[in-house]
């Protein structure tokens, strides 16, 4: 049984009536204990992180890296970036052997974000020594004297991150940068463009090049060992004013190194045939465009890329059939021949100004795989709302190995306002090999399967369709109209020897009552999941 503890100062103390000068004595005697028994905690405590953790047996080298990791490793989001320093400082302050490793590694220190006080860039320009720095600043309140400060030091630099005004970035590019390997500029203000002139062999080390509200005017030789380049402009107000498409091609087609290539709202528009170009790019593996000029998307069609994985093409206005179909068949001509492949299309048939096609395409992926893995084809279109455009998009594309899986959307609220029918039945005929049926709304199934009629008995489109997936749990209306008209139509299939086999459901979206008048027509199955290739398009 523990001893009860015995008070530090006992009771006599107090039955003596002590005066203010002996209990200050006091006090200051627990004071000067205090400080000793801190004394011995503090000894212990780095005799425990120097010779009994685990971690004080790191080797200094280990230590080092992760250091640096930790001065690297920060989001560089607005909220995140302005707590950079909170996982490297209190790592180096952990022990004396700690805090000397961190000294003695200059390459930690060279890491600066343009949030940071002048002193804190002082300290860590000394304490970087001759190591390459880089400068972090890709939000808008940098310290302009830390980024003036950093600036003076260009021949170091191994990385530029920064949201900048225009006389920074004729700063950066006023003297040679030897070490510069990655460029990432913002401008400042999105209210213009700003074109950007690098000179000849400025940046011998430049890897990736990042510029957002930049035009790009440049000699190629200063981007000869260039491998990531992306450009990207906001619209506000209207669209700024664009690179000229033929040039920034031309150059491109110099940059022999280039491996990833992303063009945003970019190029300047077209409004017409793409024009005949070459382009040869022997080294990229991975293609974006968005754009909206559909005319600019048919880009991809002057690439010469014999080792492209990736092709993501995203048109983002509203395309007129008579440019949009000479585009994209010119863009499914490029289209290198993979075996085995899968593709998935998206029809979101409205009359308004979303009304789009998009389509996918996966090479040698198993169900389970495409179903998360990247594809190596992704075409999104904006028609005008009449499908013409959209079924372009979807009837022109090379057929697979794979039959494809069909994705439907509507505006439909009521039958009777299906003013797109015959366009959509003129596109699901030409689509006779889709097997399975995607749909978030029970009213699109019964809109694809309409000419079907229980009179005629004739199925006229889709007719290798064998399972439907209703994903989504919206309310159905007109509930019970709808599965009459859906079950006339899959017995009058099922009568002409094309009847779907599966239904899949998920939990709730039909009540027990509704599913059992099925059951002798499909084999309905409740499954938890969402299979579905186009999630980003799941709410309308």
């Amino acid at each position: 049984m523990a001893r009860p503890e015995q008070p530090m100062i006992p009771p006599s103390f107090f039955s003596g009536s002590p005066n203010l000068g002996e209990v200050d004595a006091k006090i200051q005697v627990f004071k000067h204990q205090i400080n000793l028994i801190q004394g011995e905690i503090r000894r212990l405590e780095e005799y425990k992180n120097t010779r009994l953790l685990t971690v004080s047996k790191l080797p200094p080298e280990v230590l080092s890296m992760i250091f640096e990791s930790l001065a690297f490793s920060v989001p560089h989001d607005s909220y995140s970036i302005r707590y950079a320093y909170g996982h490297l400082l209190p790592a180096t302050q952990v022990c004396r052997p700690w805090r000397q490793v961190a000294l003695e590694s200059p390459r930690i220190w060279g890491y600066i974000f343009g949030f940071a006080s002048p002193r804190i860039v002082e300290l860590f320009l000394e304490r970087a020594k001759s190591a390459p720095l880089y400068l972090l600043a890709p939000i808008y309140y940098t310290n302009e004297k830390t980024l003036l400060a950093v600036l003076n030091h260009l021949d170091r630099l191994k990385e530029i991150n920064l949201s900048c005004k225009p006389e920074w970035v004729k700063r950066i590019i006023s003297e040679p940068t030897p070490q510069l390997e990655v460029i990432t500029l913002k401008m400042a203000s999105r209210s213009s463009s700003d074109a950007l002139q690098f000179p000849a062999d400025a940046f011998p080390a430049l890897r990736h090049l990042s510029l957002t509200d930049y035009t790009l005017q440049t000699p190629t030789a200063s981007l000869i060992n260039l491998r990531t380049l992306m450009i990207k402009s906001h619209r506000y107000g209207g669209k700024l004013s664009g690179t000229d498409t033929v040039d920034l091609f031309t150059m491109l087609n110099d940059l022999s190194l280039l491996s990833s290539l992303t063009l945003i709202h970019t190029l300047a528009p077209l409004h017409g045939p793409v024009p005949p170009l070459s382009v040869n790019l022997p080294s990229l593996t991975h293609l974006s465009i968005q754009d909206d000029d559909i005319s600019n998307l048919g880009m991809v069609s002057c690439i010469v890329a014999p080792l492209i994985k990736t092709i993501q093409l995203i048109h983002s206005g509203q395309a007129d059939v008579e440019i949009a179909t000479p585009v994209i068949a010119a863009i499914y001509s490029k289209l290198p021949n993979v075996p085995h492949s899968h593709s998935a299309f998206m029809l979101h048939a409205t009359q308004y100004s979303d009304s789009h096609a998009h389509v996918r395409m996966w090479a040698g992926r198993t169900t389970q795989e495409r179903e998360s893995d990247t594809a190596f084809f992704d075409l999104k279109v904006f028609g005008t709302g009449d499908l013409q455009t959209e079924g372009a998009v979807l009837t022109l594309c090379p057929s697979n190995d794979i039959p494809p899986v069909l994705h439907l959307h509507s505006d439909v609220e009521s039958f009777n306002d299906d003013s797109l029918d015959t366009q959509r039945e003129r596109i699901l005929r030409r689509l006779k090999d889709v097997t399975v049926l995607h749909s978030h709304r029970l009213i699109d199934i019964t809109l694809v399967l309409c000419d079907t009629p229980a009179k005629r008995r004739q199925a006229r489109s889709l007719p290798s369709l064998k399972t439907i997936i209703l994903n989504g749990s919206r309310g159905i209306k007109y509930k019970q109209r709808v599965l009459t008209r859906l079950m006339k139509q899959l017995e009058a299939r099922r009568a002409l020897g094309t009847g779907v086999e599966t239904w899949q459901l998920r939990p709730n979206q039909l009540s027990p009552s509704d599913i059992e008048q099925f059951e002798d027509i499909i084999d309905i199955q409740v499954v938890e999941a969402e299979v579905s290739a186009f999630k980003e398009d799941r709410y309308y």
